[in-house]
């Protein structure tokens, strides 16, 4: 019998990506028996090519998304033949906010069932904190771990003990970038808590931590005493810009400059954080129908503000709607069959990369000809309820009365 070279094909691939840690599951047709297969280039780490079947396997667990098109080639006695695959997998999903309550336009508690909020959703990864942790050798320091690997010193600068009740919190008018650094130096050398890197959280750090801690009960066991500073600002460091998340129930996180603006002398305070910088900026992707997707958070956006289109989003104006429509009308959009929500405010702070230039990729998502800079997001200020948190161009975070009129974006899960 004469060999026929063997033909190769995979089944319809997921036509969005993988999301982190998902199974990942893909075994090819073939014609003839007899055959080996190779793939370039090599499948990122966490999956695995079989070399006999030609099967991917495995899960994508790094914090950061990729996507590729990978050329599989079967070979037998009578010759080869190829296929390309396109894959993406997704990095990891920004945590979520700790918000499991939903409200009315007016602050009032219901039922989260239908209303497309935040607190139904509960969407992201769950970030836990272990309990503050005393030091064996350098017993006055204490730290408390989360769940992505960061180390924060337990209470805000110029506080300690184990309930943080011991001292002052630090508080100046000035920024002083060098005040987390000083920790390092401490304990002759070997820094506070045995630690070397301390540092200012980055603004997403930062500003992920204080809605955590407005929004998630339970918090002061990890965090105990008083944490941020009444009338004043956490400040926080990231490349070349300093920012800060607004104390009293975490309504802002702006340019140090845009505070000294708008607000004059505030207070600064400092809260320390040790390990590697946890930050992405944006991976986006146009999909040419629409949207764009962040492989490095697996989101799926509305190319253009709700209301506007074209691929230049020139057509027509933002739809500006109150927070409740908002809600509603991302919750009830049919765009490419795809179930969508309006973000929450983690998910919205993810739509921008902050860090010396606080932008969006431009070339995905256009400026757009005209509306309201300013978009709303699905999360409750939970201290007064009757306000909701947006995002501002910038990438502050804000709040505002849910009657107002803002525009918005949309965004779709994995």
């Amino acid at each position: 019998m004469i060999p026929v070279v063997a033909s190769v094909s995979y089944p319809a691939i997921s036509a969005t990506g993988y999301s982190n840690g998902a199974a990942v599951n893909i075994s090819p047709s073939v014609t003839e028996g007899n055959s080996t297969f190779t793939i370039s280039p090599a499948l990122p780490a966490g999956l695995t090519f079989n070399a006999t079947s030609g099967a991917i396997s495995g899960s994508y667990t790094a914090a950061t998304g990729v996507r590729d098109t990978y050329t599989i080639t079967v070979t037998n006695s009578a010759g080869s033949a190829s296929t390309s695959v396109a894959l993406a997998f997704y990095g990891k999903a920004p945590t979520k906010t700790g918000q499991t309550t939903c409200f009315d336009t007016t602050g009032n508690i219901i039922s989260c069932a239908g209303t497309g909020q935040d607190g139904e959703y509960q969407a992201g990864l769950a970030n836990s904190y272990s309990a503050p942790t005393q030091h064996p050798t350098f017993t006055n320091d204490y730290t408390t771990t989360d769940s992505n690997g960061l180390i924060w010193k337990t209470c805000t600068e110029g506080l300690s003990g184990a309930n943080c009740g011991t001292g002052g919190m630090y508080r100046q008018t000035y920024l002083e970038t060098n005040k987390c650094t000083n920790l390092n130096s401490l304990n002759n050398g070997s820094g506070y808590a045995g630690k070397t890197g301390w540092r200012l959280p980055t603004p997403n750090e930062l500003d992920r931590w204080v809605i955590q801690y407005s929004l998630q009960t339970g918090m002061s066991a990890f965090f105990p005493g008083l944490q941020i500073p009444p009338g004043g600002v956490i400040v926080s460091n990231s490349g070349g810009d300093n920012f800060c998340s607004n104390s009293l129930n975490a309504d802002r996180a702006m340019s140090y400059n845009s505070f000294t603006y708008s607000f004059g002398m505030i207070f600064h305070s400092y809260k320390c954080v040790s390990g590697s910088n946890t930050d992405n900026a944006p991976l986006d992707v146009d999909n040419g129908d629409g949207t764009a997707t962040d492989l490095n958070t697996g989101l799926t956006w509305q190319k253009c503000s709700y209301g506007v289109s074209g691929s230049d989003c020139k057509t027509g104006t933002p739809t500006l709607m109150n927070w409740t429509d908002a809600v509603n009308a991302c919750k009830n959009l049919t765009l490419n069959g795809r179930t969508w929500k309006l973000p929450n405010i983690n998910e919205a702070m993810s739509f921008y990369k902050r860090s010396d230039v606080i932008t969006w990729n431009l070339n995905i998502f256009p400026t757009e000809a005209s509306g309201d800079v300013a978009t709303w997001s699905s999360t409750t200020n939970t201290a007064s309820p009757g306000q909701a948190y947006g995002s501002y161009y910038v990438g502050s975070r804000v709040m505002w009365s849910k009657t107002l009129t803002k525009k918005f974006r949309c965004v779709s899960s994995p």
